[in-house]
């Protein structure tokens, strides 16, 4: 018998035949619709060089400024400050403290001016502030102060009391009785009579730091140049002295930042470092009362020895 063998039938063509073709038309129909609308994501335009983009400075804003003298029971005032209201408030204490017919100049208002911030401490010394021939320049955060018109009396006390109520602005032209010896040194001066004149002048510090304020800048510039100034071999010794307030051992490390300090900034205003060393000494050398307010202020001190 002859084996037989059946034919297999013609297979039917699937769904997925027609099914793939369609697809991908209808993909690139999608694509070819979001091109024609603007919404393909494309890739970011490359972003320039920050460092070649152009940086506009912002403008910086105004000093207030303020200019007055003394004279002949009058005062001559012209400047400029930041609002009407200032400039009001200042005119009042003028007023009140010369005579408003006393009261001679002008004052500009400009609203970019930066504030004053010597203003109110200004207002409130003004009644201390009325001895003739008195000048005071303010600009910004320095007064340049002129006191060569005034006996010497009151050179000294105007000085002081701006150094001490003023202190964190930089102060020109302060007459201290330091400042005075040092400029008074005679030729071939010794250590002796330079530590004499530097025992006359007075730092001053941020309140319980070793901060030399901004007042006493200048001080420090003549004190070097003479320092600077003195005969080779000279040492002296910077010490730092506190009042009794406070915890002993505290007022000890501070006595010795300040010193220090004091050193440091000589020494970067070109006095040779081996002229000079410092030493804290806390409260053990009181010069004044430490019961009172005045005591312990001047025993709040820098003070200069030989070595």
């Amino acid at each position: 018998m002859d084996a037989i063998h059946h034919a297999s039938p013609p297979r039917r063509a699937g769904p997925w035949k027609w099914l793939l073709p369609l697809l991908a038309l209808l993909g690139l129909a999608y694509c070819g619709w979001q091109a024609k609308n603007g919404r393909m994501q494309e890739r970011p335009a490359a972003t320039p060089d920050a460092a070649a983009t152009p940086v506009v400075a912002t403008p910086s804003r105004a000093q207030p400024q303020l200019d007055l003298r003394t004279a002949d029971g009058k005062v001559n005032v012209s400047g400029r400050l930041p609002s009407a209201s200032e400039k009001h408030r200042l005119l009042e204490a003028l007023g009140t403290t010369f005579g408003t017919g006393n009261v001679v100049g002008d004052i500009q208002v400009d609203p970019a001016a930066q504030p004053a911030g010597w203003m109110d401490t200004l207002i409130k010394l003004l009644p201390r502030l009325k001895a003739n021939g008195l000048r005071m320049a303010f600009s910004g955060d320095r007064i340049d102060l002129d006191t060569s018109a005034m006996q010497q009396a009151q050179r000294f006390e105007v000085s002081r009391l701006l150094q001490g109520e003023l202190s964190r602005f930089e102060l020109s032209g302060l007459f201290d009785p330091g400042v005075a010896a040092l400029d008074g040194l005679a030729s071939g001066y010794g250590a002796a009579d330079l530590t004499a004149a530097l025992n006359q002048t007075t730092m001053t510090f941020e309140s319980n730091s070793a901060t030399l304020s901004p007042s006493s800048r200048e001080i420090l510039r003549i004190a070097a140049k003479a320092l600077a100034g003195a005969p080779d071999g000279t040492h002296v010794v910077v010490g730092g002295h506190t009042d009794s307030q406070g915890d002993p051992v505290a007022n000890l490390a501070l006595s010795r930042q300040r010193a220090q300090a004091v050193v440091d900034a000589l020494v970067a205003l070109g006095v040779p470092a081996g002229r000079l060393s410092a030493r804290g000494h806390g409260s053990n050398q009181p010069i004044a009362d430490n019961r009172t307010g005045e005591g312990r202020a001047a025993n709040r001190r820098i003070a200069y020895t030989v070595k």
